[in-house]
């Protein structure tokens, strides 16, 4: 199946009539529409399904809707609009190894306050009145409404699938669907309605009016099960409905600069702090000021006077031992002289010797004394020199390199707060975020206590059924004369007993091959071919379970967010896969709750191979930028969802965002 074509016409957002060519290329299966949110996309989702399904369609926003109902809600509101609507679409299949193509169009309009709907089937160009009569039949044999959704669907299944702790459930339901379980389930529950009216046929009166009774009891708690799973219903709807709208309320409250707006205080709070930090670097700075750092502005100075003082002091010895010199050389003289082995040469140079030394004295003494200092004096200098004098640049500059990183961090701090948007605005946002939470939670904590209910209700209605059936079996064994009665029940038991082994063959032969589709489609996604070695499926619960490279089994929760919502897609895109049906593939959201890193695995390999056509249908802050650039070769044409707010209204134009 290719859909060729759409034709929307005052339907929902779309004024007047919308078309769009839907045909992709060789190589190139995407078709990508661009939209705002509230813009249409999830409507174009909608008409798909509806256009093929009718009352049968699961369409986004109906709940506990009545279809008549809402088909007149989807008609166009404007003021001028006429009280009519309508969805086309073509689609081509080959019928018989010949290509065939399908128009269909469904259309409404409103008199008197019903709502009046007709279908028409257009076969090759020529209307065909049979099918069009029996067109609910003809795509069920070829798409059953009930694993629709394994090739329509938006991001928020995805995520309901990754996040809402409920995949063995939904898991389940589409198994069921894909194999037709789920007609077994109906085939068993028509052969125990088949057993209750031949046990009923066979009761005498005492019997038929327990057996009465029973059913009563039956049907009351069966009622009750129904009105609690429609209230349910009802209450996952106003869910979805809240969801989306927390989703539109916090994207604005982004935009506006919200995630500044509610760090504000921590950054003020940075700031004092930076700058309290930043005061005390400079009172450090003062303190070192009091010490000896200022001496290195003179340390020249200081070692030139070292140098002097110094130089005074051997001034001072040359002085003092002066006279004490002259006394040493004549005894020495004296001593060579009277010793007995007198060489006058040796005394010649002897005298030489120390008339040098003397003279060298003398000149010393000779030297003025500049600044006559005690010689400690000197020593206290070098240690100013050459220890205090250094420590205190090292801290000084260890101090001035804290300061001036101290003082960029104030500089960026700054900046982020002179970004921080006015109050008034984002207290409104913040205010309608807490309030939708608020309403959330509240519905959230009502509809888990009608699930415990449902729960309730459910074991109440299935003790009914058992006492309803074993009071019917009782008066049916105790007519053993009507032996054709007592035979069709026991036939019937066995053949409820062969579908529920069939169900269990069923399941196991096909989640083999469900398994290694759904496995390899997230290691394609992931990249990470060691990360899981197998997705493994309960029989029973059919809750997902991970296997690492050891085969010994992963906790779901240790994926990160990103990884679990490739994990529901890679069970969608596995599902898809193992219905083995030719079925383009419409998503709509596609990348709303992804990282950048995962939303280029689903752009990169997803996209391009989730089916032969794929219809995008995306905000402008999902494929855009290097993820658009990513996806352009495998993209046969784009369009753009225009809304006008001016005239409330949307229309289908060629392009993309800019």
């Amino acid at each position: 199946m290719i859909f060729e074509s759409i034709s929307l016409t005052n339907f929902g957002a779309y004024r007047g009539t919308q078309t769009a060519s839907l045909t992709p290329k060789a190589g190139r299966p995407v078709i990508l529409f661009g939209g705002m949110n509230g813009g249409g996309k999830t409507t174009f989702l909608d008409a798909i399904q509806l256009v093929l399904y009718g009352s049968k369609a699961r369409t986004s926003n109906r709940g506990t809707t009545a279809y008549k109902n809402y088909l007149k809600q989807c008609i166009h509101r404007a003021p001028d609009s006429p009280r009519n609507a309508a969805i086309s679409i073509d689609f081509s299949r080959v019928v018989d190894g010949k290509r065939v193509v399908y128009c269909i169009t469904r259309s409404w309009k409103e008199m008197g306050g019903n709502i009046k709907e007709s279908l028409t089937v257009i076969r090759d160009g020529k209307e065909d009145p049979v099918t069009s009569s029996n067109w609910d039949d003809f795509i069920e044999s070829y798409l059953p409404s009930r694993i629709a959704h394994l090739f329509f669907f938006d991001g928020e299944q995805i995520a309901n699938l990754a996040e809402g702790g409920n995949a063995g459930e939904i898991l389940g339901s589409a198994i069921r669907s894909l194999l037709g379980v789920d007609l077994i389930a109906r085939l068993e529950n028509d052969l125990r309605t088949y057993e209750r009216k031949k046990a009923a046929s066979i009761a005498g009166d005492k019997e038929q009016a327990a057996i009465e009774s029973a059913k009563v009891a039956h049907q009351s708690a069966y009622e009750e099960e129904e009105r609690l799973v429609s209230a349910r219903g009802e209450m996952t709807s106003r869910l979805d409905a809240l969801k989306k709208s927390l989703a539109a309320a916090e994207q604005r409250f982004k935009s506006e600069g919200g995630e500044l707006w509610e760090k504000r205080e921590s950054l003020q709070s940075a700031h004092a702090e930076l700058q309290n930090e930043i005061q005390a670097r400079e009172a450090q700075l003062r303190d070192l000021a009091g010490s000896a750092l200022p001496f290195a502005l003179v340390a020249d100075m200081l070692d030139e006077v070292k140098q002097t003082i110094l130089q005074d002091a051997e001034t001072v010895q040359a002085r003092t031992l002066k006279d004490t010199l002259e006394q040493r050389d004549d005894l020495v003289t004296t001593l060579m002289t009277d010793a007995p082995n007198f060489d006058e040469a040796t005394l010649k140079a002897i005298e030489e010797v120390l008339a040098n030394d003397r003279m060298e004295r003398t000149r010393l003494a000779e030297r003025p004394v500049q600044l006559h200092a005690p010689i400690e004096f000197a020593e206290e200098i070098d240690g100013l020199l050459n220890h205090e004098i250094p420590t205190a640049q090292s801290k000084a500059n260890e101090v001035l390199s804290d300061l001036s990183t101290l003082r960029e961090k104030l500089a960026r701090l700054e900046d982020q707060l002179t970004r921080v948007p006015a109050d008034s605005r984002l207290s409104e946002l913040h205010a309608e975020i807490e309030r939708i939470v608020a309403k959330q939670n509240e519905l959230q904590i009502k509809c888990e206590l009608v699930s415990e209910q449902i729960e309730e209700a459910t074991q109440k209605r299935v003790m009914a059924e058992n006492r309803l059936r074993a009071i019917q079996i009782r008066a049916a064994e105790a007519e053993q004369d009507k032996s054709d009665v007592a035979r069709a029940l026991k036939h019937s038991k066995r053949a409820r007993a062969t579908l529920e082994v069939l169900s269990e063959r069923l399941i196991g032969e096909r989640i083999d091959q469900l398994e290694r589709l759904i496995t390899e489609a997230f290691n394609d996604l992931t990249h990470k071919t060691r990360l899981v070695s197998q997705v493994r499926i309960d029989t029973k619960t059919f809750e997902p379970v991970l296997l690492d490279r050891n085969d010994e089994p992963l906790p779901i929760e240790r994926l990160s967010a990103g990884e679990r919502q490739l994990l529901a897609t890679s069970m969608l895109w596995g599902l898809a896969r193992a219905a083995g049906r030719p079925v383009p593939t419409v998503i709509d959201t596609p990348l709303g709750r992804l990282d950048s890193g995962h939303r280029k695995s689903l752009t990169k390999r997803y996209f391009p191979k989730a089916s032969h056509q794929v219809i995008l249908l995306s905000t402008d802050e999902e494929i855009v930028g290097q993820h658009k650039k990513c996806l352009d070769r495998a993209v046969a044409d784009t369009y753009l969802l225009a809304y006008d707010a001016k005239i409330g209204a949307t229309s289908i134009q060629s392009g993309y965002f800019q």
